[in-house]
């Protein structure tokens, strides 16, 4: 059954509404007291535990990775140890080599530059990180949402630009 019935009642006597549709996937972890009902507390309380988990993993695997790229072993990266590990990082989703697109080369370039907050021209191991994952830092997100303005914006106002609409 995928929720009370129309004949089940409260103790009151009142009707007991019919559930809403019951998600097969979603429900299973996040209905905690599992009456197949999936109420906003419970969604509010597996979205931080997601959120928290990604964040977990994506720290560890920073600093995994912080280590394997930082040749030098001065707690620290430069662009140019880093530039080495760009095309492996991202070949597997691109059509043509990254660091044969120059646009690609210079935005991933932009990017590590915004996450030294220092401005010291290398990035620590929190920099690093901000630098992998902008949507853990407030000005990650700003950042992303300006991108996202300055990219659509310039869609919008090319009358030829195509618009993919999903559905």
């Amino acid at each position: 059954m995928d929720g009370p019935s129309e004949n089940v009642r409260y103790p009151s006597g009142e009707r007991v509404p019919a559930a809403r549709p019951r998600c097969p996937v979603c429900n299973v972890k996040a209905d905690t007291n599992m009456d197949d009902i999936l109420t906003p507390q419970e969604l509010k309380i597996q979205i931080q535990q997601n959120m928290k988990e990604h964040l977990e993993k994506s720290r560890k695997d920073s600093n995994a990775f912080f280590k394997l790229v930082d040749r030098d072993n001065d707690r620290s990266i430069v662009w140019e140890e880093f530039e080495p590990h760009f095309e492996k990082m991202h070949a597997a989703d691109e059509k043509i080599p990254p660091t044969e697109d120059a646009q690609r080369v210079e935005d991933e370039r932009m990017m590590f530059n915004r996450s030294d907050i220092t401005r010291d021209g290398r990035l620590d191991e929190h920099e690093w990180h901000v630098f992998l994952h902008p949507e853990y830092s407030a000005q990650g997100l700003v950042d992303i949402v300006n991108d996202l303005i300055i990219l659509y914006g310039n869609i919008l106002e090319d009358p030829c630009a195509e618009i993919c609409v999903v559905k």
